[in-house]
């Protein structure tokens, strides 16, 4: 297949960060795979503070050639000879990157162009596929849609770059709020995590040689002082890394190490937080005031592939993130500390972000701490690790565990798909001007046939003679254009709702030909809601799927059918998009990690719906098409999707299910684990009713229950 050409405006290193990590994995994870990236940046104009330290033996690596032909080639704006050309002046970064973005896409016959943020690369990207007619993906950042898009006087500016976007790329609890902003929910798009990985986070691999690049970055680190004494990797050594801000904990780890200094204890603090401006200065200032200073070793921002040695250099790493004023932010440092296998100290506020929220155990997984704002519990959570080196190795290798899978082989795959489909549709909008002016032809094959042969079909609408006289004469000179993009809307339509059908759509594919015909033979063109498109296509497919079609396929529509509704349930909370900075994500309903007693009551979590099956679908799920399939019945709850909690499918066994619908509206405990032992009555009572206990409680931490009663509206 033909690989991809894409101009992608992004942040991009030396310019530190999340999206730019990002955006600098995603590039070379598609060069990888083939494609050819053309990468247009602003990141050699960054200011010192946000700057990172390019070792020259790192340089190489912001570019790249591959197997297959694929590639990674930067184009950077300068600032050379700007100053003063206009009044009032400042940097023109859109007008620069829209141009170079320009010239790329032309010479290079880019198919799709890329942006990474709003300011100033989203604009850029808008402006430049007006200038070269080439579609345009957007990614927005948490911070920028929550902080600079809620800027009145910039407001409609983004939300048309949203709205003009080919694909808009999103988290998905974000897409109700969107779709109510005029975003076509078919033009949305969650890019899967792997296709942003790398396989450097790794347990195994060299750290830092800390000292050497102390050295090399002499000039670069600004007012931190070099201790007198060389670094000791045999002391346990405590990372953080980020930026500085208030909302981060690293004030609060500082204050903790001068008390745990002040005791006698030895350690090393290595920072990677950069070395300019007033955050890093406030840090330092912090660390002299503890009297720490000889045992800190401050780097500057280093490029993204070299943070896995950083934390590989460390006994534990600390993200502390707590308090912060921006909902939907969703850092991803916990997970680079626990892929690469050491220690991770993490705040409550962090843990509860995760998808897996209830399997990361405290003191098993990770040290978490509830409230980082007080010192002591952050110094209780580094004396186990300074007292026990071996003891947070341990719990390194265990956090491992928790994330395999998330950081194996980058994946785009899924990425690649998406683009081709888009740029395909994008090619295909453009046909003659066609689908504003004969929208009804394409919807309406019966109307093309009569067209064909009766002037009279056109009569009774509103359209005066002339109007008529060019709608015949289009018609008939572009029928056979109009057949494909009636054709091409019908494939369209389909791929859109197959997406939505993500469980069911892979059984499909060995009989897409047969599911295409009979689709286009019955689609309505009909615009609907989401949650009706749902609906619409359930009943298609159930009407398809009948003998000699597998009988599990019926349980996989159904299945797919209860997971949009649990992931759409929470939409009607959803804030508009001037209010997104107001959104607080609040823990789904359920027990979180407190542990349940018999004097407890719990109840139903609202929105839980609990389906029977006659076939193992999570195992048809896991495992695709190739999966055997033997009739089993199977029971599953779907917890309904919260704030930034997705829906969630949860196997259950019949005791599972018979505990969670007798705690109903709400029952207590003690009553539950009796009914239990009595149904067991062959078993030991305090057997039972320790196993019920320990039953209830997985329920909790899978918000399939929750503590207490039901609170009715009145």
């Amino acid at each position: 297949m033909t690989p991809l050409t894409l101009c992608m405006i992004v942040k991009f290193p030396p310019i530190q960060g999340g999206v730019s990590q990002q955006s600098y994995w995603l590039a070379h994870n598609l060069a990888r795979a083939g494609h050819r990236i053309h990468v247009v940046t602003n990141a050699l104009e960054a200011a010192s503070d946000y700057r990172m330290f390019l070792p020259a033996a790192e340089r190489r690596h912001l570019e790249g050639e591959y197997p297959g032909g694929g590639f990674v080639r930067l184009h950077a704006s300068d600032e050379a000879g700007l100053e003063g050309n206009y009044i009032p002046y400042a940097n023109p970064y859109v007008s620069k990157l829209a141009a170079l973005a320009r010239d790329v896409v032309r010479e290079h016959a880019c198919d799709l162009i890329w942006a990474a943020y709003l300011e100033p690369y989203g604009v850029a990207a808008a402006l430049a596929s007006k200038l070269t007619g080439v579609p345009y993906a957007v990614r927005h950042a948490g911070s920028d849609i929550a902080g600079l898009a809620q800027l009145p006087a910039r407001q409609n500016l983004y939300l048309d770059v949203f709205r003009h976007a080919s694909l808009v790329i999103t988290a998905p609890f974000l897409r109700p709020t969107l779709e109510r902003a005029g975003i076509p929910h078919a033009h949305m798009f969650a890019v899967p995590l792997a296709a942003y990985a790398s396989a450097g986070f790794q347990p195994d691999g060299p750290a830092l040689d800390v000292d050497a690049l102390l050295d090399e970055s002499a000039a670069e680190r600004g007012p931190w002082p070099r201790p007198t004494r060389r670094f000791d990797p045999a002391l346990p050594t405590i990372g953080i890394y980020g930026k500085v801000s208030d909302y981060k904990g690293m004030f609060e780890v500082v204050a903790a190490l001068g008390e745990l200094a002040a005791a006698g204890r030895r350690f090393n603090l290595l920072t990677l937080v950069g070395a300019h401006g007033p955050g890093p200065a406030a840090l330092q200032q912090a660390i002299a005031r503890a009297g720490i200073a000889e045992s800190t070793y401050a780097l500057p921002f280093l490029p993204h592939w070299m943070v896995p040695r950083f934390i590989r250099t460390c006994a534990a790493v600390c993200f502390l993130e707590n308090r912060f004023p921006i909902a939907i932010h969703t850092p991803q440092v916990g997970f680079e500390v626990l892929a690469c296998g050491r220690c991770l100290i993490v705040s409550e506020e962090v843990r509860s972000k995760t998808q897996r929220r209830a399997d990361l155990v405290d003191g098993v997984h990770a040290f978490v701490v509830d409230d980082p704002a007080d010192v002591a519990q952050v110094r209780r959570a580094l004396t186990r690790v300074i007292d026990d080196p071996a003891g947070a190795q341990r719990i390194g290798v265990r956090g491992r565990e928790f994330v395999a899978g998330r950081f194996t082989a980058p994946d785009v795959s899924a990425v690649v798909t998406r683009l081709r489909r888009t740029i395909e549709e994008a090619k295909a909008m453009s046909l003659e001007g066609l689908q504003q002016t004969l929208s009804e032809l394409y919807a309406d094959p019966a109307l093309r046939a009569a067209l064909a042969t009766d002037e009279g079909a056109l009569r009774g609408r509103d359209l005066d003679d002339r109007e008529r006289a060019a709608v015949l004469e289009l018609a008939r000179r572009l029928m056979p254009q109009v057949e494909r993009f009636g054709q091409m809307l019908v494939h369209k339509r389909l791929d859109y709702f197959l997406e939505l059908f993500g469980a069911t759509a892979p059984h499909l594919r060995a009989h897409e030909a047969a599911v295409r015909e009979r689709f286009a033979r019955e689609f309505d063109f009909r615009w609907r809601p989401p949650a009706e498109d749902v609906a619409y296509f359930g009943e298609f497919l159930r009407r398809l799927l009948v003998a000699p079609w597998p009988a599990h396929l019926g349980d996989l529509v159904r299945y797919d059918e209860c997971l949009w509704r649990a992931e759409t349930t929470d939409d009607a909370a959803a804030p508009p998009f001037e209010r997104l900075l107001d959104m607080r994500i609040a823990e789904p309903p359920g027990l979180g990690a407190t542990v349940l007693t018999p004097e407890d009551r719990v109840a139903l979590a609202p929105g839980v719906i609990v389906e029977r099956f006659d076939h193992p679908v999570h195992r048809l799920v896991a495992e695709g098409p190739g999966a055997r399939v033997e009739p089993a019945a199977t029971v599953i709850a779907f917890t309904p999707r919260r704030g930034a909690t997705a829906a969630r499918a949860h196997v259950m066994n019949e005791e599972l299910v018979r505990l969670a619908t007798a705690a109903g509206d709400g029952r207590l405990v003690a009553a539950l684990l009796d009914e239990a032992a009595a149904r067991h009555a062959d078993r030991p009572a305090e057997a039972v009713q320790r196993a019920a206990l320990q039953a209830l409680q997985l329920l909790g931490e899978r918000h399939v229950l929750m503590r207490g009663p039901l609170q009715r509206l009145r």
